[in-house]
């Protein structure tokens, strides 16, 4: 195959996911960089707040200040058209260096963000042919997450028999509290008696009819649904679905606020551009909320998992 060939190719594979106009894409990535880098943002005051909240060195606090102001200056220069160029490329070497300060316990959704990021370093959104190609990158990207997300699920066996929502109740993860409406009581009592950290304690397999297809459910729709966003006459219809998937099981069930909010604005770059036009300012105010929630000056800490108090820097 030549390599004008392989490039048509790449390029059909690519157009799956549709094609916008020059204006829409413009739009569409304009939003999506200002958002992924006020993740980034979020991500770093979050870390400077936990600096100061536990014992901390000063060369700590110094690197995750420099972190904090710096990707909120690049946020800022996003916003601003003489300056949004570079915005991109210092957001990610900064955030970089939280993933690297971090390992290994980083966030899924840093390292997502991370990825995303470098597409905006790798490809010219100014030039209108590379500028396609990456929003196209993007759709591609939150597709592959989610439908390998339930593809996991399917292949590592702890969701077909329900397993992994036996022991998320046994051990009070918010996941499981969610689930336990699929439980008997008795049974809900039996698992939460378990010790999970003892060989011979168990089952873990919970005696609950309900369970074992509420949690085949889950992984099924993660791999089906995206395949939705690969057919024009399906796609609107399946981004309307994993965004009601996103906000059930990421963000109530599972508690994962930031995974949620990266999840659903990827989401919404395959939806017209006034879908995610207007849920920009729903989504700077989320962003803003948690940080705030996590950081104890709003209420709500019960709706955030524990991972929003992460382990403390490599320093």
């Amino acid at each position: 195959m030549s390599a004008t060939e392989s490039s048509s190719a790449i390029d059909r594979v690519l157009g799956l996911v549709g094609a916008d106009d020059e204006a829409d894409v413009a739009g569409k990535l304009d939003i999506a960089k200002q958002l992924l880098i006020l993740h980034a943002a979020i991500l770093a005051w979050h870390a400077l707040w936990i600096q100061l909240v536990l014992p901390s060195t000063v060369m700590a606090l110094g690197i995750v200040s420099v972190i904090a102001l710096g990707t909120s200056g690049c946020f800022a220069a996003s916003l601003l058209p003489r300056f949004a160029s570079w915005s991109a490329p210092v957001a990610l070497l900064l955030l970089l260096c939280n993933v690297a300060l971090t390992l290994p316990g980083t966030s899924g959704h840093t390292i997502l963000a991370s990825f995303c990021l470098l597409f905006f370093v790798v490809l010219d959104e100014r030039r209108p042919e590379q500028s396609a190609t990456l929003l196209q990158a993007l759709k591609w990207t939150v597709l592959l997450v989610v439908a390998w997300s339930g593809l996991q699920k399917l292949l590592y066996g702890a969701w077909t028999g329900g397993e992994f929502l036996s022991v998320a109740i046994a051990t009070g993860e918010p996941i499981g509290a969610f689930f336990e409406w699929a439980v008997p009581a008795a049974e809900v009592a039996r698992l939460q008696s378990l010790d999970p950290t003892l060989a011979e304690e168990g089952p873990f397999r919970a005696d609950a009819p309900m369970l074992v297809p509420v949690s085949n459910l889950v992984w099924i729709l993660q791999v089906t649904l995206p395949l939705g966003l690969l057919h024009r006459a399906t796609r609107l219809p399946a981004v309307a679905a994993l965004l009601a998937l996103v906000v059930v099981f990421d963000l109530f069930a599972a508690r994962e606020v930031l995974t949620s909010l990266l999840l659903a604005m990827l989401l919404l770059l395959h939806a017209p551009r006034d879908w995610i036009e207007r849920a920009y300012w729903p989504l700077v105010v989320l962003y803003v909320a948690a940080l705030g929630v996590a950081m104890g000056l709003l209420p709500g800490g019960g709706l955030l998992k524990g991972t929003w108090v992460p382990g403390r820097l490599h320093l």
